[in-house]
């Protein structure tokens, strides 16, 4: 059987990640916070799936400073949503605000490639944010 191909992402920006190696060989670049010798604190999401913004995770340094993924030591208490949104929605007033909500519920928002948005929230706030944003969605989309 052949072997998994690995993934390798990058973004561009002014922002420095740093490399994080995951067990199966994926890499990406993050930002990340140490919290302790060989614990991180997520300052965003992984795309690849394998992390969420503020998981904490266990890593070992590499020689050039990435980082070897352990473990999750600790996962986030917020709750994460994705959509994946076109450009007219995601970018219009209307949207902007509910993502504003976002960040005065004690929650974080992430952008990637355009049109993919996660959302964290607290629990509490979680659900009655989601339908928010899906019945924006849905009533701001052009039809199919």
């Amino acid at each position: 059987m052949p072997e998994e191909p690995t993934v390798h992402v990058e973004y561009p920006g002014d922002l420095q990640g740093t490399k994080v190696t995951y067990l199966n060989g994926d890499t990406e670049e993050l930002l990340v916070t140490p919290v302790a010798a060989d614990l991180f604190l997520l300052e965003e999401s992984s795309l690849l799936g394998h992390v969420s913004y503020h998981d904490i995770i266990r890593a070992t340094i590499g020689n050039d400073g990435s980082l070897n993924l352990v473990e999750v030591v600790k996962p986030s208490a917020l709750v994460t949503h994705t959509w994946i949104l076109p450009s007219n929605v995601v970018e219009s007033v209307g949207f902007r605000s509910i993502l504003s909500d976002v960040l005065n519920a004690g929650g974080h928002w992430e952008q990637a490639f355009g049109g993919v948005v996660l959302v964290h929230l607290p629990p509490q706030e979680a659900e009655k944010v989601q339908e928010r944003i899906e019945l924006y969605r849905r009533t701001n989309e052009a039809p199919g």
